[in-house]
């Protein structure tokens, strides 16, 4: 964590999607990686979500299995 933000290995924000541009039903955690550029997930991005069960209305729902196991992005 850097003032509050949690940051990657090379002290770039870590990217909250929900919606993510990866996992259009779930969500998606995007590191810059090293070039630094946020790529939505793309690039050198490093990214780590899932697609949930039911999708988002799970969510809302109040529905959804814990968040497990994570993919990486394209």
């Amino acid at each position: 964590m850097h003032g509050g933000v949690a940051v990657d290995a090379w002290g770039n924000p870590i990217y909250y999607r929900c919606p993510g541009p990866v996992h259009k039903h779930g969500f998606d955690l995007i590191s810059c990686g090293p070039n630094g550029v946020h790529e939505e997930g793309q690039g050198d991005d490093i990214l780590v979500g899932e697609d949930l069960p039911g999708g988002l209305a799970s969510i809302e729902s109040g529905s959804a299995a814990a968040v497990g196991s994570g993919t990486r992005g394209k």
